[in-house]
C-alpha cells in the first residue's frame, strides 16, 4: 500500500496536496514513488492534456526533467 503525507507534495512550499487535489497526489506518486524519478531525466507524458498528465509534466520539469508530451488530438495540443 502507498502512503502519501500531504507534506511531501511540496517544491519550495510553493505545491501540497490541498491545491493540486487527487490529481497531484496521483502525478506524485506515479513520479516519485512507483517511478522513481531522478533529475534531469527525460519523462513522456502520454495524455499530457488531462488533468493528471498536465500536473505530471509541471513536477517534472520543477524536477530538472526533460519532458515531451502528447495529446490526441490538434486541439487538445493547443491547451
Amino acid at each position: 500500500m502507498l502512503t502519501i503525507h500531504a507534506e511531501v507534495l511540496r517544491f519550495d512550499n510553493v505545491l501540497s496536496s490541498s491545491n493540486t487535489g487527487m490529481p497531484g497526489v496521483t502525478a506524485y506518486a506515479g513520479l516519485f514513488e512507483v517511478g522513481s524519478l531522478q533529475k534531469g531525466e527525460n519523462v513522456f507524458v502520454s495524455a499530457a492534456s488531462g488533468a493528471v498528465g498536465q500536473l505530471v509534466g509541471q513536477f517534472a520539469k520543477l524536477n530538472g526533467c526533460y519532458v515531451v508530451g502528447s495529446a490526441g488530438s490538434k486541439e487538445k495540443v493547443l491547451l
